[in-house]
């Protein structure tokens, strides 16, 4: 492993995480953001698919979210409660267990959604501050990426992917988003819904 400093990555940007952290030992992927409004009941939620070479997920129960916190294998959970809600603060933490994942996951998407966005009407332009950053084992933060592009009428945006490139694992900044929730991002990657 080389220097263990955060890089701050933009949208399409990636480096090598195994050359920054011992992935064998599992990383933690950490969420945050801010209301724009105070009280405004804002409630965004992290989730991830774990997807196949074909560019869809496994199966159904590869999506990790608010209803289903866990992989079929263990491998990727979406810790039961929020981490903080202090400004800039960690709000919800998944972690990733890459050394075990099971053969065929070929990269996890970490995204982000406005829960119940249609009929609280509300969308990503209602936070600020949404971002990404990828932890140790030892929660010594390596990769960080704020979210840098217009979400106006979107809903749901994949803001980190995690993906295998050789014996290496990978971490790319994506920043794409959806108007169509998180139901949405999951039908886009196979998910019945």
């Amino acid at each position: 492993m080389g220097d263990t400093s955060s890089t701050t990555l933009t949208r399409g940007h990636n480096l090598v995480l195994s050359d920054l952290v011992g992935v064998d030992d599992g990383v933690r992927v950490a969420v945050g953001w801010e209301p724009v409004t105070a009280g405004s009941g804002l409630d965004v939620q992290a989730a991830a698919l774990l997807v196949g070479a074909e560019g869809t997920v496994l199966s159904d129960a590869h999506l990790v979210f608010y209803n289903q916190r866990t992989s079929p294998d263990g491998t990727v959970v979406l810790v039961d409660e929020p981490i903080d809600e202090a400004p800039g603060a960690d709000r919800q933490v998944l972690t990733l267990d890459l050394a075990h994942l099971e053969d065929g996951v070929e990269r996890v998407l970490v995204v982000v959604s406005v829960y119940e966005a249609e009929e609280r009407e509300q969308t990503l332009a209602d936070a600020t501050g949404v971002f990404a950053r990828v932890l140790s084992a030892e929660g010594t933060e390596v990769v960080r990426y704020d979210l840098d592009v217009e979400t106006s009428i979107q809903t749901a945006v994949s803001l980190l992917e995690v993906y295998r490139a050789g014996d290496d694992w990978k971490v790319m900044a994506v920043g794409q988003s959806w108007a169509s929730g998180l139901r949405g991002v999951a039908t886009d990657f196979g998910v019945h819904v």
